[in-house]
């Protein structure tokens, strides 16, 4: 296949994904800067939030570049589940009879 199939093909699966997730949430960025961006990270910032990599090394403040925004969910939408005996079960097998 071309790379020119194989984009339009991506786009399509990613327009599809983008539709089911905004459905049931809306995506945020968890920081403002855009990526690439010099960023401060002080004392006491969430752990959950942030993740620091490469020479971590002391105590806050640190300096640093944006490698990714994060995300974080908003406005939850999700589906009401029915009580179930065993949450580890996604998605159940599906027999057609005959």
């Amino acid at each position: 296949y071309e790379d020119d199939d194989i984009g339009a093909a991506v786009r399509s699966v990613h327009k599809g994904c983008r539709e089911s997730l905004e459905k049931y949430m809306e995506l945020k960025p968890l920081l403002e800067e855009e990526e690439e961006a010099e960023i401060e990270i002080k004392e006491g910032f969430n752990t959950e939030t942030v993740k620091l990599t490469g020479n971590v090394v002391g105590e806050p403040p640190f300096k640093g570049v944006v490698i990714h925004r994060g995300w974080m969910a908003e406005n939850l939408k999700m589906p009401e589940l029915k009580k179930v005996s065993n949450a580890s079960y996604l998605v159940p097998a599906e027999i057609e009879v005959k």
